[in-house]
């Protein structure tokens, strides 16, 4: 019976779209399980489809103020991610901010990308919706929005260092590469180290074992330190990264 109950479900969860899917709901508590199980394989299918890695997932999490795991939480983080589609949708370029160079790179970069101006991207769409912008998500990163917009190089390393030090305790090795990409462009490579190990952050030897995984990665396939849009060259390389190892 459990096996048919499944089968079912899992066909109705086929006919949904995302928004609906997110949505969905049953009376019957013997049901919430064989449901559960469909839709937690469907939204991992709806994140899968959209190119959402591991690491641009936590990102949204941050962002859109959801909490824990699970298949509530899988639905929440899709019924919140339609309002930055829909902000996306919305607006237009002579919309965004003050139109400075940063925010034309933010703009030509996809949503849902790995490196850092889609993470700022989708920064800036949260921004604009008002039940996110206030979040401590929304507000630490608009931080590193706020440092890569900077136009005097002096104040923007000073507002880096400001806004990953508070990001600290939510960095993880993967997500780290966006840190190398900030300080990659704010030639401020070397002030990095010092962003994660000030006000007891990041340990040091775990932010040197990172550093070193990083610069292994970038050796074996430098693509990954790419960051902007398609056609902009801006690239951490291994070489960057091995000379903040100590």
């Amino acid at each position: 019976m459990e096996g048919v109950l499944y089968q079912q479900t899992a066909n109705i969860s086929a006919c949904l779209a995302a928004q609906s899917l997110c949505e969905f709901r049953t009376c019957d508590k013997s049901y919430c399980k064989d449901a559960s199980r469909s839709l937690a394989s469907w939204c991992e299918k709806v994140l899968s489809d959209a190119s959402i890695d591991d690491t641009s997932r936590e990102h949204y999490k941050q962002l859109l103020d959801v909490q824990g795991t699970g298949v509530g939480a899988l639905m929440l983080l899709l019924s919140r991610r339609r309002w930055l589609m829909a902000v996306d949708a919305e607006t237009t370029w002579a919309q965004w901010r003050t139109q400075t160079p940063v925010d034309r790179l933010i703009h030509g970069v996809y949503p849902e990308g790995k490196d850092l101006f889609s993470a700022l991207r989708r920064t800036l769409l949260a921004s604009q919706v008002p039940e996110l912008a206030e979040t401590p998500g929304v507000v630490r990163w608009m931080h590193v929005v706020d440092a890569m917009e900077e136009t005097d190089q002096i104040y923007a390393r000073i507002a880096a260092a400001e806004a990953w030090r508070a990001l600290a305790p939510m960095v993880t090795l993967e997500s780290l590469l966006w840190a190398l990409q900030t300080a990659h462009f704010l030639d401020a490579l070397p002030d990095l180290c010092g962003w994660f190990t000030a006000d007891g952050g990041v340990d040091a030897e775990q932010l040197r074992t990172w550093l070193k995984a990083w610069a292994e990665q970038l050796q074996t396939t430098p693509a990954l330190g790419r960051y902007g849009p398609p056609d902009d060259l801006r690239m951490v390389k291994a070489r960057h990264v091995s000379r903040l190892i100590k």
